[in-house]
């Protein structure tokens, strides 16, 4: 384990289960069992195998402003990924996101009041909003593909990519009630990894600037140059 300033970097902790969380402040062991979200112990010889569940992976996906909530993709064995929310401090209920597609990515609101993901519930990956607490409304955000959600600082855009690396804004309203606009593509960049469990890009607070983990792509083609008779050439000098 790394510490780095106020947050532990890196941290994978083996009990029964693996938990991966990347640049997340300080998570009390007390709650490395609550924050699986339905983890069983393994059992006593004799249970039936599918009782059992040895190992769930978490993947740190937010956390709110104040640090009192985490938002974690889970991953286990024999089931759709599916995300979660829990509190930093392991005091209190960890709430899983209803469905039994694949769900990914979670984001909280800069309000805490609404959380976006992305799932595959159509059999595309597409962007989702739900309210929170859980239950006061769904709206799906993309149509033709979506993945990784990030807020702007304020709340009032949505940013996200699709499988094809096309990254989009769509302008929203948190206030009096939750409307959301028209995707609006922005660029296109290829970035590093395929993996849509993390985020391996980034918006500044007020969305004017993007970090990506992308490969630099040359301008141009270096010269290739090839030289005959190169041994007339040796003694020539």
């Amino acid at each position: 384990m790394r510490f780095c300033g106020s947050l532990y970097c890196t941290t994978v902790l083996k009990l029964p289960l693996t938990l991966v969380v990347s640049c997340v402040r300080r998570l009390p062991l007390q709650s490395r069992n609550e924050i699986v979200a339905g983890y069983v112990p393994p059992q006593k010889p004799g249970a039936p195998p599918a009782a059992a569940a040895s190992e769930i992976v978490a993947h740190w996906s937010s956390q709110v402003r104040d640090g009192k909530l985490l938002v974690l993709s889970r991953f286990a064995a024999m089931e759709q990924p599916s995300v979660v929310v829990m509190p930093s401090d392991g005091k209190g209920a960890v709430v899983r996101l209803p469905g039994t597609a694949s769900q990914q990515g979670g984001q909280l609101s800069p309000d805490a009041r609404f959380i976006a993901y992305h799932s595959n519930e159509t059999g595309t990956p597409e962007i989702y909003i739900q309210t929170w607490p859980l239950g006061g409304g769904k709206w799906q955000i993309s149509n033709g593909g979506g993945l990784l959600p990030r807020w702007r600082g304020d709340g009032k855009e949505l940013y996200y990519r699709n499988p094809a690396f096309e990254f989009f804004a769509v302008p929203v309203a948190l206030a009096p009630r939750f409307t959301a606009g028209i995707p609006q593509l922005l660029f296109k960049r290829r970035l590093q990894g395929s993996n849509t469990a993390a985020f391996n890009w980034t918006v500044r607070p007020d969305g004017q600037k993007f970090l990506l983990n992308a490969a630099l792509v040359a301008t141009q083609t270096p010269p290739f140059t090839v030289v005959l008779n190169w041994p007339e050439t040796l003694i020539a000098k």
